[in-house]
């Protein structure tokens, strides 16, 4: 889709000026004693070169989208673990496990940008927020609204509650002709609720990717949302959740992906280098890139012709 728009290079203000100025001008031609036709002949010439010069002026731009460019064979899914746990305060440095989380996605949306994104989040179920698209904006922007529920609306959490959607997801991407399929499956990796899937069937549709834990052993309180803290009935303390690192590492193993915990402190720089050597430059069409093709110069050779002539009728008649 093509659309005109106008960059001016002088002030509004001047170019209506001038337009005003133009205007004056023509009203002296009207008013002129001397034949109809030179005059009328005089009016049109001026008032295409005042038209003229307002558009040059306004620099009118045709703003071309969808274009063809080169893009990263990669279509990277984000699969968000949304629950109460994540909640916890025990990410460095003194970030809850959800804000590391997205703090981690905006890392890699950053160092990986031309590849496609999902994103699918998961708490009392899961949701596909976004499917695979080239627009970061749109992927990075949902993130961003993200929240947990609040704790008395939950039902516990069941990690593999997502492997649905994530399936549904990986398999459109494995449609598409030489692509590489990322998953970053980002969570504490605490399980209340049981389940039976089975990460191991989303293993032949993934080339590469991490599942990244967060929290720690020792673990943390989690606000109940209101005014204190969730509160253990079996302990009749406050509840304390922990990152289950056993849990994740075999998910990663069944996915066949790697496991990475993340501290905060850039220990991603690995992941990233490494899926980085999955990307390959294809040629594709990108619906969010824009490019500007200037339109005054098919102006320019019209009101160079016209600004001649006057200036030969002034060199021959002594005036304008």
């Amino acid at each position: 889709m093509n659309n005109i728009s106008f960059h001016p290079i002088l002030p509004v203000g001047v170019i209506v000026a001038m337009v005003i100025v133009g205007g004056f001008y023509m009203v002296r031609i009207l008013a002129r004693r001397q034949n109809i036709l030179p005059k009328l002949s005089a009016f049109a010439r001026i008032l295409l070169i005042t038209i003229l010069t307002a558009f040059i002026t306004a620099r009118p731009m045709l703003e071309k989208r969808d274009a063809e460019v080169m893009l990263k064979n990669l279509d990277i899914l984000f699969v968000v673990d949304t629950t109460f746990s994540m909640n916890a305060a025990d990410s460095e440095p003194r970030r809850t496990r959800l804000n590391a989380a997205l703090d981690d996605l905006r890392t890699f949306t950053r160092n990986l940008s031309g590849s496609n994104f999902a994103l699918i989040q998961f708490d009392n179920r899961s949701r596909v927020l976004s499917p695979f698209t080239q627009d970061i904006s749109t992927v990075t922007g949902l993130a961003e609204n993200i929240t947990t529920p609040k704790y008395y609306d939950g039902n516990g959490t069941a990690v593999g509650d997502s492997i649905k959607d994530m399936a549904s997801l990986l398999r459109s991407s494995r449609k598409k002709d030489k692509r590489k399929t990322i998953v970053f499956f980002m969570s504490d990796g605490e399980d209340t609720r049981s389940s039976d899937a089975n990460f191991s069937e989303l293993k032949g549709l993934i080339d590469g990717g991490a599942v990244i834990g967060y929290g720690t052993s020792q673990g943390a309180r989690m606000k109940d949302g209101y005014s204190g803290y969730v509160y253990d009935y079996e302990t009749h303390e406050d509840a304390i959740t922990r990152l289950d690192e056993q849990n994740l590492k075999q998910i990663a193993d069944a996915m066949g992906i790697d496991y990475v915990y993340s501290n905060g402190k850039n220990n991603l720089d690995f992941t990233i280098a490494k899926i980085s050597r999955y990307a390959r430059m294809v040629s594709g069409i990108d619906h969010n890139y824009i490019s500007y093709q200037d339109l005054y110069y098919y102006l320019s050779f019209p009101l160079a012709i016209l600004l001649l002539f006057e200036f030969m009728a002034f060199l021959y008649r002594g005036r304008l």
